[in-house]
């Protein structure tokens, strides 16, 4: 929908601009935001509309407030809290993780 399809990444842009300018200018656009708002338009086959709908009610009402503010409080909140529990989990484990490993995992699993 998006790699070879020029519509797709219009309508992408019109539902990150409609959430980020109309919406909700205090929080504008995070990084992040644009993987929910992709995998939300393949949920709803292409639809705008139901896409913004889904990315507000994600946004607005899903996750806590300020978790995708200027610092991105939460998001950085729960990469600490998935690096303490991937470390927990592997500790008894022959899975050892470097530091440099960990911060890698934890930023690509919360799309930071």
């Amino acid at each position: 929908m998006f790699a070879s399809d020029d519509n797709g990444i219009t309508k992408l842009r019109n539902i990150l601009i409609g959430y980020c300018i109309c919406v909700n200018p205090s929080v504008g656009y995070c990084q992040g935001m644009n993987f929910i708002a992709a995998l939300l338009l393949i949920v709803f086959d292409g639809n705008e509309e139901h896409s913004l709908m889904g990315l507000i009610a994600i946004i607005d009402h899903y996750f806590p407030p300020h978790y995708y503010d200027h610092h991105l409080t939460g998001v950085r909140a729960d990469q600490m809290l998935l690096k303490d529990l991937i470390t927990c989990m592997t500790s008894d484990n022959k899975l050892h993780f470097n530091e440099q490993m960990l911060e890698e995992i934890t930023n690509a699993l919360s799309l930071n």
